[in-house]
């Protein structure tokens, strides 16, 4: 007899240990991987990563990037990029490059610097040749996109100090974004160092040019607002340019006497904070100088970066690609930020952007989602390359020399986690590029290039059955609604954006349906293509001729508009007036900041009577829905019945109007909402509940669980399902699957439709 057979409480202990063991491991993984894999906006007064200030040879150091190509079922958009290529770190990235041949990735992205130093003259032979032939060298097949970093080092804005950004602590060692000769300098060796390269014998094998600068590379500005006379400059001709009379100036900004030259950049905090509960909109006209710097501080980045674009498409061959780490709409959560101009960008020669996975939910069994519209960019013919950076758990050993994974780290949570990456990638028809941010090694390791490998030939596949016209074309149930614009109109985006974007995107992920992620001038002038439902994350700011194109597509459409918060609260007719006549509600709100916990009142399959949501957390303003025969009330807040913070209404027209006031969703209410629209949730939930990450598009749908479990799905029709990621799972003719899944496993199913006759 066993030990465990004659003492059953030891075994009953283990099992327990054991349990306890695993649930650890899984929290050490999601909170491993859930870190950044790089650090934030790191502190302006440090020196940027540049050539040194005592050499005229460029030292090139890249941070971020991510490659783009055009691909084929030969050659998937799969990208290696090593963030720094420097003498100091090659003998790692020409590892990881060894690795990536091996695999099949011929594709890099190569950061490069350019040559800020006195003695550069447009005669001057480029140094970039010589940094590319290192690649070539390892490997022939190499192609390459060049991550040019547009930043001068610190020797040059120490010559140059009127062209340095500064913040309230003094000079940064970063160009302001206002300077005029920082940008004409920039742009001069851009297009020097571009030509020399399209006519080097190595320009065939370079397919692109990503353009960064500012913040981390990505055209970041600093939350603190840049008070250079550079800076200063550039605002005030921002404002004769919008504005064109100083009487419309002082008529918007509500003053009596204001020249252009007498505006000043405003100071960052400036607003009224004396209250507990800060209000989330700027007050008008006395705060419209904000509102006008923030929209100045996007313009003036698409600016720089529309001229960049133009200065390489004058000089490079048809076929070259220009992209920009750019449009991260859900996660830059500051208006002052830059990044609210992806509009202006969709309308240049830009061909595409690129974004990292998600920097708010990417863990094991987290999201992991798009940081920007994804579809903004398909719909009007550009691309979209998704920066896979995900920490790895690989370091150097410095006792032997060689690679290997920290302990307690498990290889197959890596995994997870990147595969749930790729099926975002490969779903929504994006590229993908997988990252060792600071070449440390995190990818020095051959079963990670095993497992890419393998991803590799799955896109090819994809690409090959998608060429036959094999996949099956199915329209979104939600598009997820972004609105640039109206982050003009916050004093503060942290607490309000946090909730709306970051929160609703995540939401709309969990919600079991299949989505779409779009600019809101995509669904007012009709670029987005329909979807039943439209969920409105921030549509703060609506003309009246905007909300009647909105009214005619929801009409025309038979579609739902979820609207959160306060659309159409900036408008011809602003504040309440303009929410109640956009969403045909009579709307008020309360006196006083409020929290905007609330009660469900129906009783549904995810959410039940009394059922609470939202936080205790205060919010000013908070609006709430005043009773009325033509709506019915689906939630009302704790602190008065009378008081609906959800409202639906049904309007002759066929279009239904559906209002959630409080900015809190959670994932039971968004999906019941959903079954309430009779909207088809893909997780039927039969066993149990679970609101596991999903992505659906097409013929495609993945599972990334967020508790371990048994769960089941339901397609609608009968299918052939296939599991891409394990050969062995398929189904045939069905049309519910049941699957167990532990925590954080992705699962990425492949439908091939059936004759129903045949069965």
């Amino acid at each position: 007899m066993s030990i465990l057979a004659r003492f059953p409480s030891l075994a009953v202990l283990l099992r327990i240990i054991l349990f306890l063991v695993l649930i650890s491991s899984a929290l050490i993984a999601g909170s491993f991987l859930g870190k950044r894999s790089v650090p934030e906006m790191p502190p302006l007064a440090v020196q940027p990563s540049h050539q040194a200030a005592s050499s005229d040879t460029p030292d090139p150091v890249g941070e971020h990037a991510a490659p783009l190509l055009q691909s084929s079922a030969q050659a998937p958009p799969l990208f290696f990029f090593a963030g720094k290529s420097s003498d100091d770190v090659w003998s790692t990235v020409a590892e990881e490059i060894t690795l990536a041949k091996e695999a099949g990735i011929s594709n890099y992205v190569v950061p490069v610097s350019l040559d800020w130093s006195e003695s550069w003259h447009p005669e001057k032979a480029s140094e970039i040749l010589k940094q590319l032939k290192r690649y070539f060298e390892i490997n022939s097949r190499t192609k390459v996109m060049l991550w040019i970093n547009l930043n001068p080092p610190a020797s040059w804005l120490t010559r140059n100090p009127e062209a340095a950004l500064r913040l309230q602590s003094g000079l940064q060692a970063y160009p302001s974004a206002g300077s005029s000769l920082w940008r004409e300098q920039a742009l001069e060796i851009l297009a020097s160092e571009v030509e020399k390269l399209e006519k080097s014998d190595l320009a065939h094998h370079i397919t692109g040019y990503i353009v960064g600068a500012l913040g981390e590379q990505r055209w970041r500005l600093p939350g603190e607002h840049d008070q250079s006379e550079a800076n200063q400059n550039a605002f005030r001709q921002w404002l004769r340019n919008h504005y064109e009379t100083e009487e419309a100036l002082t008529g918007s900004w509500g003053r009596d006497e204001l020249t252009f030259d007498q505006c000043a950049v405003p100071v960052f905090g400036e607003q009224d904070e004396s209250k507990s509960t800060p209000p989330v909109f700027l007050v008008l006209p006395q705060m419209q100088v904000m509102m006008d710097y923030y929209r100045y501080c996007s313009d003036q980045v698409a600016g720089i970066i529309v001229e960049a674009v133009d200065r390489i498409k004058a000089v490079s061959r048809d076929d070259v690609l220009t992209l920009v780490p750019y449009g991260f709409s859900y996660e830059l959560t500051e208006p002052a930020s830059g990044h609210y101009a992806l509009e202006r960008l969709l309308q240049s020669e830009l061909d595409g952007i690129i974004l990292p996975v998600s920097y708010v939910d990417r863990g094991l069994g987290g999201t992991g989602g798009p940081v920007g519209p994804v579809d903004s960019l398909l719909s009007r013919g550009k691309t979209c390359f998704i920066m896979d950076d995900t920490r790895t758990g690989v370091e150097r050993d410095e006792s032997t020399g060689r690679f290997g994974r920290v302990r307690g780290i498990r290889p197959d949570d890596i995994f997870e986690v990147q595969k749930r990456n790729f099926a975002l990638a490969l779903s929504y028809g994006l590229g993908l590029i997988w990252t060792d941010p600071q070449s440390e090694g995190w990818l020095n390791i051959p079963d990670q290039w095993r497992e890419f490998s393998r991803l590799k030939h799955l896109y090819a596949r994809h690409l090959s059955e998608e060429a036959k016209s094999r996949m099956i074309d199915t329209r979104a149930t939600l598009t997820v609604v972004v609105d640039e614009a109206s982050n003009f109109g916050l004093t503060s985006g942290d607490r309000i954006n946090t909730a709306l974007l970051q929160q609703g995107r995540e939401m709309a992920l969990r919600a079991g349906v299949s989505t779409r992620f779009h600019l809101l001038k995509d669904v007012i002038e009709g670029i987005a293509p329909p979807t039943p439902v439209y969920l409105f994350l921030n549509a703060f700011t609506l003309s009246e001729e905007e909300r009647g194109l909105l009214h005619a597509r929801l009409t025309g459409e038979e579609a739902t508009a979820i609207w959160l918060y306060a659309p159409g609260y900036f408008g011809m007719t602003p504040g309440t007036a303009g929410i109640s006549q956009l969403i045909g509600m009579e709307v008020s709100s309360f006196d006083e900041p409020t929290s905007g916990e609330s009660l469900y009142i129906l009783s549904g399959q995810y959410m039940h009577p009394e059922q609470s949501f939202g936080s205790k957390t205060l919010w000013n303003p908070l609006f709430y829905v005043r009773p009325h025969d033509d709506l019915d009330f689906l939630a009302h807040y704790v602190s008065d019945k009378d008081q609906g913070s959800i409202a639906i209404r049904t309007f002759a027209e066929n279009w239904t109007s559906l209002f959630i006031a409080t900015p809190e969703l959670s994932p039971p209410l968004l999906r019941e909402l959903m079954v309430l629209l009779e909207q088809p949730v893909l997780a039927n939930d039969s066993e149990e509940t679970w609101f596991d990450t999903i992505y659906a598009r097409n013929n495609l749908m993945t599972i990334h669980s967020n508790q371990a479990g048994r769960r089941s799905f339901s397609f609608g029709q009968f299918y052939d399902i296939e599991d891409l990621f394990d050969s062995a799972m398929s189904w045939f003719q069905k049309d519910t699957i049941l699957l167990t899944m532990r925590t954080g496993e992705t699962r990425m199913l492949q439908k091939t439709t059936i004759d129903t006759e045949k069965r």
